[in-house]
């Protein structure tokens, strides 16, 4: 499964070898060095068996560099590759063959040329042009064919191995994805940027604009347009919009339907993931944002993300957004994306997640968090920084995990400074960079520390960083951070209207945050005889929501907090009282009286609130009336869900079908009267 690629010219010779170290179906290595430099004007790229290469390898160089030793001078890289064939032809007829295939290129000084040769593990060689090893030579060899000349420029030559590693990267079944380069002419040996093996892959090629290209797609884009207050748009609206007669209208809809660029349904038609997909990479490739699609580096319940290149030859990340999988279609509850609206489609949410996206990264990266680079966005693809690095949920080892544990809680907290929590604070979510630093990355789920249940969502995120490095580096702190910890900075979350925030907070916590610094510039006992009179008037002055609000900034509860200490017998009594309460209000029987149950949920609830670690029971902060309100709604929707429904005739043969049957039935039930019992 490896592969090697040489190209020779007239002043220089191309070299390239994978990085992948593979048996079988097994990966062993992403990052396996496959050159040896035999001299300084010679290099030889070696594949096979990982012990045969090395010895093999490190064989010829030892024996190159003595023959210098004795003779001052150093083999010519054809005298090499002779020497290199010649051994393993030695070793081919003894009980200890080696098993590789190798190519060997360099420049000869008295004859002012560039050679390469092509040596097989049969100890066969020959001199070429070009030449490849590995499965990729079946697909690199008709590419050299049609476009290889011996006197191209070195960014030519490039340009040509960049298109034969594209090949393979499109046509080879398995994922090369990288190869490291050398070039040697006469100034010796020199590495070139590395190729990414997806990263030259056209997006024209990807979604089949082979197919696309004589069509005229800006219909998609009309048909984007309809969709803003259709849930399937008409073609007379398309035609509408795009200004066309109805049957060339037809014509180009169907084309575009044939390509799954659109989904024709009943009298309409519906913009389908490939089609929204070529609109967002269409405005990027016009905006010389990238200009070419790689491979598919990761997948989540929310998007799709792969490795994308632009015109310098970055590497950057593509995300796109993939709301509506059926892993993850309870979006009302998990998200404020619908606001005001009862319904959306999947395709508009999955924009608004983007743009949220971006919005968050610009925001983060602007105040010197570790977040990827943002670069762009359209619709819903977010252009960002590829970041160099290992998943944490991929990392099993570290020199010092309490260090790393440091770092992720002060990152926490941090964000919760600056008005922020991110929601999702997970082992997932956070990259080990190559500089040994974490980086953060998934931010649509990320709500204001005025939230609501942001204090839920903070003591969430601490106990998921807890757990995994309890499970994986056997590390466990008592020091971990708490929401009352967490001290008001900046306001962000009003910068990137975040979720949980209001446009009634904004005044209210730009005066707390000012407070807080002026507060701090004072001495201590100034700043107690201020808190207690500024306390006193913002209290009067400040709206209910507002003050709950800066409740929770300034005496927010802390985990470590018992206010009141109640034995394990009691806590199961009540927890016992309200199970049956609520088993009572689900068999809705009428068998227990409104008022009793009522008054049996409230001392319930009274109770289990004295209970308080973190209060993580649904008790202590709903109340009775909504509980009995939720279920009865969840068993009303539930009948409602189960309750038959009329079965209709859909079709002229379903119609004939029940009209036959009816038939039958009624000669069934008169047969009597005529006689033919």
């Amino acid at each position: 499964m490896e592969c090697l690629i040489g190209i020779r010219f007239n002043d220089y010779v191309l070299l390239a070898a994978d990085t992948v170290d593979a048996r079988s179906i097994v990966v062993m290595n992403h990052d396996e060095e496959k050159f040896c430099k035999v001299s300084d004007q010679v290099m030889m790229a070696v594949c096979g068996e990982a012990g045969h290469t090395d010895n093999f390898s490190e064989y010829i160089q030892k024996n190159v560099k003595l023959y210098k030793m004795r003779y001052t001078y150093e083999l010519s890289p054809k005298a090499t590759a002779h020497f290199t064939r010649r051994t393993m032809a030695e070793y081919l007829r003894s009980s200890t063959p080696y098993n590789c295939n190798l190519i060997v290129g360099g420049y000869d000084n008295t004859t002012n040329k560039a050679e390469l040769f092509f040596i097989d593990y049969l100890a066969s060689i020959s001199e070429l042009p070009y030449c490849a090893h590995g499965y990729g030579g079946y697909f690199v060899l008709s590419t050299m064919d049609a476009h290889y000349k011996p006197d191209l420029p070195l960014e030519e030559g490039v340009k040509l191995l960049k298109l034969c590693i594209q090949e393979i990267a499109k046509r080879f079944l398995v994922n090369l994805p990288l190869y490291k380069v050398k070039l040697i002419n006469k100034d010796g040996i020199q590495d070139l940027p590395t190729i990414q093996g997806g990263e030259l892959v056209k997006y024209q090629i990807l979604i089949r604009w082979k197919e696309v290209k004589n069509i005229k797609v800006q219909r998609v884009g009309e048909v984007e347009m309809g969709l803003k207050n259709h849930e399937l748009v008409p073609q007379a609206l398309v035609a509408s919009i795009a200004g066309l007669r109805h049957g060339g209208t037809h014509k180009v809809l169907r084309e575009l339907c044939k390509n799954r660029l659109l989904c024709y349904e009943h009298d309409g038609y519906r913009l389908t993931n490939s089609g929204y997909d070529y609109l967002g990479l269409q405005t990027l490739v016009a905006r010389g944002v990238i200009s070419g699609f790689g491979n598919q580096i990761g997948t989540g319940k929310e998007s799709n993300v792969y490795t994308v290149g632009n015109e310098e030859g970055e590497a950057l990340c593509l995300k796109l957004h993939r709301l509506g999988r059926t892993c993850f279609r309870n979006l009302k509850e998990k998200r404020d994306y619908h606001k005001h609206r009862h319904k959306a489609s999947w395709l508009y949410l999955s924009r608004i997640s983007a743009t949220k996206e971006f919005a968050y990264l610009t925001a983060l990266h602007n105040r010197g968090f570790k977040v990827p680079r943002p670069v762009d966005f359209n619709r819903h693809c977010v252009i960002m920084e590829l970041v160099k690095g290992t998943p944490l949920c991929q990392v099993y080892q570290v020199d010092d995990p309490a260090s790393m544990y440091d770092e992720a809680m002060n990152l926490l907290v941090n964000l919760a400074n600056h008005g922020v929590i991110h929601g999702d604070f997970n082992e997932f979510n956070i990259i080990l960079g190559e500089d040994n630093h974490l980086v953060l990355i998934d931010f649509p789920q990320m709500v204001s520390t005025s939230h609501e249940n942001a204090e839920m969502y903070f003591d969430r995120d601490v106990q998921c960083i807890i757990d995994f490095f309890k499970r994986r580096f056997n590390y466990e702190s008592e020091l971990f951070p708490t929401f009352a910890d967490v001290e008001r900075e900046d306001s962000m979350d009003v910068e990137i209207a975040a979720s949980g925030f209001t446009k009634e907070m904004d005044a209210d916590l730009d005066e707390i945050i000012h407070t807080k610094k002026s507060e701090s510039d004072g001495d201590e006992d100034d700043e107690e005889e201020d808190d207690s009179s500024d306390e006193a008037s913002v209290e009067e002055e400040e709206k209910p929501d507002a003050a709950a609000n800066k409740e929770t900034l300034d005496n927010g509860p802390t985990i470590s907090e018992k206010p009141e200490e109640k034995s394990h017998e009691e806590f199961e009594e009540l927890q016992e009282k309200f199970s049956t309460a609520l088993a009572e209000l689900k068999l809705g029987d009428g068998s227990v009286p409104p008022k009793r149950l009522s008054n049996r949920l409230d001392s319930c609830s009274e109770s289990v609130s004295g209970f308080s670690m973190v209060s993580r029971s649904t008790v202590a902060t709903i109340a009775p009336e909504v509980i009995r309100d939720r279920v009865k709604k969840t068993f009303q929707r539930a009948d409602k869900m189960h309750s038959k429904k009329r079965i209709q005739a859909k079709g002229e043969a379903s119609a004939t079908t029940r009209q036959r049957r009816e038939n039958r039935d009624n000669i069934k039930q008169t047969g009597g009267i005529w006689g033919w019992e």
